[in-house]
């Protein structure tokens, strides 16, 4: 696992060119996401499927969890007791 600094992002969007590129980068040279699906649930954090080919043609299945500000999130949901 690899953890980084990075800005809080908005729900929901997709992984920016750059995100993608630190994927293939951990993986090593001549590593290529071939696909990227968007995962359902989660408030704060947004999460997408990936496969990814690496240099020997190996597949790798990952989910790349990215976390999401609150501000972004929208009011929360608070049930009467």
């Amino acid at each position: 696992m690899t953890h980084t600094q990075a800005p809080c992002l908005p729900t929901g969007g997709p992984p920016a060119p750059a995100a993608l590129r630190w994927v293939e980068e951990c993986l090593g040279k001549g590593a290529e996401v071939r696909t990227v699906r968007a995962l359902p649930g989660g408030t704060a954090h947004t999460n997408h499927a990936l496969l990814v080919e690496s240099g020997s043609g190996s597949a790798h299945r990952l989910v790349l969890r990215r976390w999401t500000s609150r501000e972004t999130t929208g009011p929360r949901r608070h049930s009467a007791t």
